[in-house]
């Protein structure tokens, strides 16, 4: 992932939950968005947690990798949805387009990138999410998907 300095922070900052249940990525990761200039305001390492920490901190999005265990992303985006329609979540994986495309149609996410991304790009992608809620959704790899019906 590149390494991102803060001149590339906006000014308004946004709140970010991280949940992964890899803990070195997780970490890793909110040390690089906090260096963008974005706020982490929490970390879980499953969909279980990951609703915990939504509902302590309201973030204006979620990064929710899609397997992990207890509760995976999918069931984890579709409460979150419910519970909180303004948040925005970005589901990120390993797997391949096909199994993101899938992903994002049935959690109601707004958009899905692939793990190997770029971290400008993620970067740029938590914040088109928050900025642009009704355009298509951009994938990993500068693919588009047609927003999902109640979802934006």
């Amino acid at each position: 992932m590149a390494h991102l300095g803060t001149d590339t922070a906006t000014a308004t900052s946004l709140r970010v939950l991280v949940a992964d249940d890899c803990e070195p990525l997780r970490k890793r990761v909110r040390s690089e968005l906090e260096e963008a200039g974005l706020t982490v305001v929490g970390e879980a390492a499953d969909g279980t947690q990951a609703l915990t920490q939504a509902a302590a901190h309201h973030p204006d999005v979620v990064l929710m990798d899609l397997r992990m265990p207890r509760m995976d992303g999918i069931e984890a985006t579709q409460i979150l949805r419910l519970q909180q329609p303004d948040a925005q979540v970005v589901l990120w994986t390993g797997d391949d387009h096909s199994q993101l495309d899938r992903a994002i149609r049935k959690s109601g996410a707004q958009v899905g990138v692939l793990k190997g991304i770029d971290m400008v790009k993620l970067v740029a992608t938590l914040r088109a999410v928050c900025n642009a809620r009704t355009e298509p959704r951009t994938l990993a790899g500068n693919r588009t998907a047609e927003p999902v019906p109640g979802t934006t």
